[in-house]
């Protein structure tokens, strides 16, 4: 009995193990976890095995995709260990979409999955700030602006231009922009012009939408310049050096002075240095050196930038008198680029001190070959005053007649002179308007030998202001041709008893302009200096 009941015990045990080992395997029971660590591209998601024999479960984890229909053939992670609950995380998400998302676990009959969930990534149009303006100089500047990108990928530039309607753009650094943290853009920008306002903006676009910044302005370093006349130095008989400062203010700047003998000015010339830049005073000078001697002048500095012109006030300087080394003064004029005495030389010295003989005997005086000076029928008064002194070649030759810096001309520098007078207007050819002539009552012109004589004036007006007095010469046998004639002599060279061609320039009472010839050494003629 005992072991009946004993055979009978085991014979239930193998049924059940039979039974049981015969019963039919189910899919796993899976419950989804709520999603949580949404970013624009990342979020994290899990699941819980309810149902199943846990060893027997070869892949589990969660499955998502932009439809509700997913399955582990969509995107998907695959979770070890043996516990019942497990977490995934989402990577290489679309920003700003929805998506589905469910737990899933396999076993050998087949996949069971949890209950789909949906979530929608971050992401959104990007925030943009404008702010201030760096590293601004006179034609460049570097713009800066703030941007979060929101997740998305985000374009950035800079539009800016002299009006809020901009009108140019410059890609940003860095451009594109990711992620959701305040990025710091800038962007450098140059060729623009000096002293003037500018507006620009951040602008972001992404795929969600495109946000500006506000307006904001910055305006580049540069002005009109300032400018301030110094007084002039160095002052000479002809010369003279201007003085000034000028401050650029940051723009290339063009400095002149201008000057006169009214505060018309009429004349300028270029200061060195020109052009100026930079923003500090800059010392400008020019020297001048074709002026009238014993004049006064009035000059100021000029300076013109892009933005404006300045001047500085008007100051005034006199030039020295012209004097030889006697101490005679003479008056000067300009012709053409060349100045000359308006008077006769009348020095009784050489420039370096040394005496020049005067000759007064007629006979001693044709037979010198050595340097002399007269006066007209031998009258240092009235004659020399007004006339001048009269030389001999030899004494021009040792070429120290004139004052320093001055001497007596060639006959290049004669025909420049005559050139420019016809040329300009001033009526040699035959007109009988002879403008080198001087127009004084006192010692006029005549149309004949006879001074004083009733109704013989010749009309002149010296327009040129060289003043030519007929001072008349000292030849072979005595003086003659005053009021009707004069001569001057030219430095070019000659012989022991002629000057060459072109050696002397003459006016007289009938020519229509000066002419040119040659003459014995020995002559008397007047002499004009030229400056240097």
């Amino acid at each position: 009995m005992k072991k009946s009941v004993i055979l009978y015990s085991l014979s239930l045990v193998i049924l059940v193990i039979i039974l049981h080992s015969c019963k039919k395997q189910e899919v796993p029971s899976v419950t989804t976890s709520d999603v949580t660590n949404i970013t624009g591209m990342t979020a994290t998601c899990g699941g819980t095995i309810t149902d199943g024999v846990l060893v027997k479960i070869f892949e589990r984890g969660i499955c998502w995709s932009k439809e509700n229909t997913l399955t582990i053939e969509d995107d998907r992670t695959i979770e070890l260990g043996g516990s019942a609950t497990f977490v995934s995380n989402m990577s290489n998400l679309d920003p700003a979409t929805t998506y589905y998302v469910r737990a899933y676990a396999t076993n050998e009959a087949g996949t069971g999955y949890g209950m789909a969930l949906y979530f929608a990534t971050l992401g959104e149009a990007p925030n943009a700030s404008t702010l201030a303006a760096a590293n601004i100089t006179m034609a460049s500047a570097t713009l800066r602006g703030s941007i979060n990108a929101n997740y998305l990928s985000t374009t950035v530039t800079f539009e800016y231009g002299t009006t809020s309607s901009y009108g140019q753009t410059v890609t940003a650094t860095p451009s594109p922009v990711t992620g959701n943290s305040n990025t710091d853009i800038t962007a450098d920008i140059s060729a623009l012009a000096g002293g003037t306002t500018y507006h620009y903006r951040v602008k972001t676009v992404n795929s969600l939408g495109a946000t500006n910044g506000e307006d904001m302005s910055f305006t580049t370093l540069g002005q009109a310049p300032t400018a301030e006349t110094q007084s002039a130095c160095c002052l000479s008989s002809t010369g003279v050096k201007l003085n000034g400062t000028v401050n650029a203010n940051y723009l290339s700047t063009s400095v002149t002075f201008e000057y006169g003998e009214s505060t018309a000015y009429g004349s300028s010339v270029a200061a060195s240095p020109s052009p100026v830049i930079g923003n500090t005073n800059t010392n400008v000078s020019a020297n001048l050196s074709v002026l009238i001697a014993g004049t006064t002048y009035h000059f100021r500095v000029k300076a013109v930038n892009s933005l404006g012109t300045a001047y500085g006030y008007d100051l005034s300087f006199t030039t020295l008198p012209l004097t030889d080394v006697d101490g005679y003064v003479y008056k000067t004029v300009k012709i053409g680029t060349q100045v000359w005495m308006a008077e006769n030389l009348r020095t009784t010295k050489f420039n370096d001190g040394t005496e020049i003989p005067l000759v007064v005997e007629s006979s001693l005086w044709d037979t010198l070959i050595t340097p002399s000076y007269c006066w007209y029928e031998n009258g240092a008064e009235p004659y020399g005053t007004t006339y001048g002194a009269l030389y001999n070649w030899y004494s021009v030759e040792t070429d120290k007649l004139c004052p320093t810096g001055w001497h007596v001309p060639s006959d290049a520098e004669w025909t420049t002179f005559i050139n420019y007078l016809s040329i300009n207007g001033y009526g040699f050819e035959g007109s009988g308007d002879d403008i080198a002539k001087s127009i004084s009552n006192t010692n006029a012109w005549r149309s004949s030998p006879t001074p004083g004589a009733p109704g013989n004036d010749k009309l002149t007006n010296n327009s040129s202001g060289f003043n030519g007095f007929p001072a008349g010469l000292r030849g072979r046998g005595g003086f003659n041709l005053r009021g009707r004639f004069t001569c001057w002599w030219s430095s070019t060279g000659g012989t022991s008893a002629y000057a060459v061609d072109f050696n002397d320039i003459y006016l007289s009472h009938i020519t229509p302009r000066p002419g040119q010839g040659f003459d014995l050494s020995g002559t008397g003629y007047s002499v004009r200096c030229v400056k240097e």
